[in-house]
C-alpha cells in the first residue's frame, strides 16, 4: 500500500523538480495555475519549447508500459501528475475557449481525448498520444526554425575576420574592428566581405546571391562590389563603404528574415473545415459508443480534417520565399507570393519597369560630306568621358561598330544642354541646337522636319558641328529592358491582360505600346490617375499587379493586389513594393508567378492529405476498431508525411544545384608571421 503512496509523491517531486532538470525553461507554479492570456490559443502554446516535455512523456509512456506488462503496482495513477504537467499549456487554452470564449476549438479536442482516456484507464494509449503529439509538434518547430536558419543565411554568413592591407602587409583583424576608409583584400574563391569601391586590381565577380543571375560581371579599378559575392579570378583591394550588419546583403538577409507573415487561404480554409468538423466529430464519437466503446469513441475525436495546415502552410511560405530568393526575387510580403497565382492583369509603369534610363541610338542623319560613322565617332568622343546616360549610349553604339575613338584633348560641358571638346586640332560642340549653334545654325528641310517628328513620338535629336559646321544628327530613343519582349509574349501566353501606366505624352507611351504589342495604355497620368485606374480595373474584378518605380510610384504599388519593382538590388530595403526583382531581369517575373502557382499547388496537396488523415480516422475506428494509440500513430504518419511534402520543392531544387553546380576556385593559402 506504501509502495504506491512513495511513487505517487515522488512523481509529484519530480514535477516539482523539472525545471531545474530540463534544459529549456519551464513554467513554475504560479504560472502554471494563472489564467492564460486572452490572446493566446492553442495553436501557440503548442510552441513552447518542447524538447524536455518530449523527453518526459517518453517516461510516462514507459512507466504505464511498465505497470501494464511488468508490475502490478499502479504506476500509471504515480505518474498522473507528470502527465497532467506536460498537458497543462493545451488544457488552459481550451479551458479559456470554454469558459471565456463560449466555443472549443478543433486544436482543444487533444486534452479532451488525453484527459478522457487516461481517466477511463487507457494509460497506455493515452501516454502514446501525447508523445505523438509533441514529436510531431518537435518534427514541425525543427523544420520551421532550420528554414529560418536557411533564410537568415542565404546571403552569407558574416566572416569573424577579415584581411586588411596595411602598410603593404596583410593583416588578419576582427570584422567588429573594420572601419570605412580600410582596405581589403580578397583573392579568387574568396567571399567579398565588404560593400566598398575596388583601388587596386581586377576579377570576374559571382553575384548570383544577390541577382540571382549566374553570370558573372567583370570588376576593375573603380567599380563597386558587394559584401557576399564570390570574387572568381585575380584579386582586388576593396576599399571599405559599409562593414558587417550595414551591408546591403545583411540588410536583405534582415528583410527577408522578416518577411510579413500571414494566413494564407488555404491555411484558413484548412482551419475552418476542422473547425467545422468539431461538432459533427463529437456527436460522432457520443454515437459510436455504445457501438465500439470508449477508446473507439475518443478515437474518433482525433479525425481533425484541414487542422495540419497551422503548420504547413507557414512552412511552404517560408520555404517558398527562400526559393524565390535564390532567383533574385526578394519577397517582402508573404501575401504577395499567394495572391501572384490569382492576378489576370498586369501593368507597367513605363518608365520605371518597361524602359532603361539610358536610351538607344535609332539612327544618325548626316549634312554635307559628312558620313555617317565620322558623325557618331565625333559625338561619341567628346562624350567618352562622360557618365551622363545619352553619352553612354551614344559612346556604347560606337563601339558596337568597332569605331577607335580619338583621345579628347580638352573638354568643356554644359550639363544641361551638350559638350565642347578639342579632338585632332577641331573644335566639336555635341548636344541640343541652342548649344551647337549658338542661335545662328540654319538647318537643312529634312532636319527640321525630323525635329518635328522626334518632338511627336518622344524621341532626342542631338546634334554634331565640327569647327562650327552642322556636320549631322543623332536620333536616341528609350531603350527597353532586356528580354522586354518576350516577357511580353509570355505573359499573353498564359492569358493575362496587359496595360500600361505613363506620366510621359501619349505618343511616346502609344510607339512603347506598339514595340511591345500592348494595346492598353494610359497617358500623362499623375499618381493620383494611377490609383484611380487600378481601382477602377479592380471593381471590374481583376486581380491587379502593378510593376513599377518603388520609390516614384508608393501610392499606386499599395493600391494594387500586387506590387513588385523592378529596381537594383542596392535599393531593395528602400522600395515600397511588395517584391522586387533584384536581377533588374523582367525573365524574373514569369518565374515568380511559377513559384506562386507551386506554392498553390503544394498548398493543395498539404490540404488533401490533411483531410485523407481525417477520413482515413474515421474508417480506422469503424472498420478496424482503431483505438486512440492507433489513430495517434496514424495522425503522427501523416504529420511526417505533409511535412515531407512542403520541404519537397526545397529539396528537388536543392538536389537540380548540387548536380549541375560548378567546382568554386580554390582560395589562395596565406602566410601567416609567427
Amino acid at each position: 500500500m506504501w509502495l504506491p503512496i512513495i511513487v505517487f509523491a515522488g512523481s509529484a517531486a519530480l514535477v516539482g523538480g523539472m525545471k531545474s532538470l530540463s534544459r529549456g525553461r519551464r513554467p513554475n507554479l504560479a504560472q502554471m495555475l494563472a489564467a492564460p492570456r486572452p490572446d493566446r490559443g492553442i495553436a501557440q502554446a503548442g510552441d513552447l519549447e518542447c524538447q524536455p516535455g518530449l523527453r518526459w512523456s517518453l517516461v510516462v509512456l514507459g512507466t504505464t508500459l511498465a505497470g501494464r506488462y511488468l508490475t502490478p503496482l499502479p504506476l500509471a495513477l504515480a505518474i498522473t501528475p507528470l502527465a497532467v504537467y506536460l498537458q497543462w499549456p493545451w488544457i488552459k487554452a481550451a479551458w479559456l475557449d470554454l469558459m471565456e470564449r463560449h466555443t472549443l476549438r478543433a486544436t482543444g479536442l487533444m486534452p479532451i481525448v488525453l484527459a478522457c482516456g487516461w481517466i477511463a484507464g487507457f494509460y497506455v494509449s493515452s501516454a502514446f498520444a501525447l508523445f505523438a503529439y509533441l514529436l510531431s509538434r518537435k518534427i514541425n518547430l525543427l523544420n520551421v526554425e532550420r528554414t529560418r536558419q536557411k533564410l537568415s543565411h542565404l546571403y552569407g554568413q558574416q566572416p569573424q575576420t577579415i584581411w586588411l592591407l596595411i602598410d603593404g602587409a596583410e593583416i588578419e583583424t576582427p570584422i567588429n574592428e573594420v572601419r570605412s576608409g580600410d582596405i581589403v583584400v580578397a583573392y579568387a574563391g574568396e567571399s567579398i566581405p565588404v560593400d566598398g569601391i575596388i583601388v587596386a586590381g581586377n576579377t570576374a565577380v559571382d553575384q548570383q546571391r544577390l541577382t540571382g543571375d549566374a553570370k558573372p560581371v567583370e570588376r576593375s579599378l573603380g567599380d563597386r562590389v558587394f559584401a557576399s559575392t564570390l570574387a572568381l579570378r585575380g584579386w582586388v583591394h576593396v576599399r571599405v563603404e559599409l562593414a558587417g550588419k550595414q551591408t546591403v546583403a545583411m540588410q536583405l538577409a534582415d528583410i527577408i528574415s522578416h518577411a510579413t507573415p500571414c494566413p494564407l487561404p488555404t491555411e484558413r480554409r484548412g482551419l475552418k473545415l476542422a473547425q467545422d468538423c468539431v461538432m459533427p466529430g463529437a456527436v460522432l464519437g457520443i454515437a459510436t459508443l455504445p457501438l465500439l466503446g470508449a477508446n473507439s469513441a475518443l478515437a474518433v475525436l482525433l479525425a481533425r480534417p484541414g487542422i495540419d495546415m497551422d503548420y504547413a502552410a507557414p512552412l511552404a511560405l517560408q520555404n517558398f520565399i527562400y526559393l524565390c530568393a535564390e532567383n533574385g526575387i526578394l519577397v517582402k510580403d508573404g501575401r504577395a507570393l499567394e495572391l501572384m497565382r490569382t492576378v489576370d492583369t498586369v501593368v507597367f509603369d513605363m518608365t520605371g519597369s518597361l524602359t532603361l534610363e539610358q536610351p538607344e541610338v535609332l539612327s544618325i542623319h548626316t549634312c554635307g560630306k559628312f558620313e555617317k560613322w565620322q558623325v557618331l565617332a565625333h559625338a561619341a568622343a567628346a562624350g567618352q568621358l562622360q557618365s551622363h546616360p545619352i553619352a553612354k549610349a551614344i559612346v556604347e553604339e560606337a563601339k558596337q561598330c568597332g569605331l577607335k575613338l580619338p583621345d579628347t584633348l580638352k573638354i568643356s560641358c554644359d550639363a544641361d544642354f551638350g559638350v565642347q571638346a578639342s579632338i585632332g586640332g577641331q573644335r566639336v560642340h555635341f548636344g541640343s541646337l541652342l548649344f551647337v549653334g549658338d542661335g545662328w545654325l540654319t538647318l537643312p528641310s529634312v532636319l527640321v522636319k525630323r525635329q518635328a517628328q522626334c518632338a511627336e513620338l518622344g524621341h532626342s535629336l542631338l546634334f554634331v558641328t565640327v569647327d562650327g559646321v552642322l556636320a549631322g544628327a543623332l536620333e536616341l530613343r528609350p531603350a527597353l529592358r532586356p528580354r522586354a519582349m518576350d516577357v511580353v509574349a509570355e505573359l499573353k501566353r498564359r492569358k493575362l491582360k496587359l496595360a500600361i501606366f505613363s506620366g510621359d505624352r501619349i505618343e511616346p507611351t502609344r510607339q512603347i505600346a506598339q514595340r511591345l504589342g500592348i494595346e492598353e495604355c494610359f497617358a500623362e497620368m499623375l499618381s493620383e490617375d494611377k490609383v484611380r485606374q487600378i481601382e477602377r480595373l479592380q471593381q471590374e474584378g481583376r486581380s491587379v499587379c502593378f510593376l513599377g518605380d518603388g520609390v516614384n510610384n508608393p501610392i499606386a504599388l499599395q493600391s494594387a493586389n500586387v506590387s513588385v519593382s523592378v529596381r537594383s538590388f542596392t535599393s531593395a530595403a528602400q522600395e515600397a513594393a511588395q517584391v522586387v526583382l533584384m536581377g533588374q531581369s523582367l525573365m524574373q517575373l514569369p518565374l515568380f508567378i511559377d513559384l506562386s502557382q507551386r506554392l498553390d499547388s503544394n498548398l493543395d496537396i498539404s490540404f488533401k492529405m490533411s483531410v485523407a488523415t481525417g477520413c482515413g480516422i474515421v474508417g480506422g475506428v469503424f472498420l478496424f476498431h482503431g483505438g486512440i494509440a492507433g489513430m495517434a500513430a496514424l495522425n503522427l504518419l501523416a504529420n511526417i508525411a505533409i511535412t515531407g511534402n512542403t520541404l519537397l520543392p526545397l529539396r528537388n531544387t536543392m538536389a537540380r544545384a548540387a548536380k549541375t553546380a560548378d567546382p568554386a576556385p580554390v582560395a589562395p593559402a596565406r602566410w601567416i608571421e609567427p
